[in-house]
């Protein structure tokens, strides 16, 4: 059975007692850090995919706006690509552009 962090706590807690040796804390604090660490990955899933459906939406607006050529749609395209090519850190990846 899949238990939460709270839950699990409370069972180690009730396991150690008073116990406040360097191996009970360490436990606990493991056990802690390992909930802390699996919450960025829900998160980058998030952010990565509404990034997806903003690029999409913004993909498909190109066509339909007045004064944009394919021309420059294929331009705008070639750059974008360019940039992608780019080296970018985790935080780039994820900071939001004006457009």
């Amino acid at each position: 059975m899949k238990r939460s962090k709270e839950e699990l706590l409370s069972a180690i807690s009730a396991i150690l007692g008073d116990n406040t040796s360097d191996e009970a804390l360490t436990i606990i604090e493991d056990i802690s850090d390992s909930f802390e660490t699996s919450q960025p990955d829900e998160d980058w899933k998030v952010k990565y995919d509404q990034l997806d459906a903003d690029w999409r939406k913004r993909y498909k607006e190109r066509f339909f706006s007045e004064g944009t050529t394919h021309r420059e749609a294929v331009e705008e395209q070639e750059e974008n690509v360019k940039e992608d090519g780019e080296k970018k850190t985790y935080d780039e990846l994820f900071e939001e552009r004006e457009g």
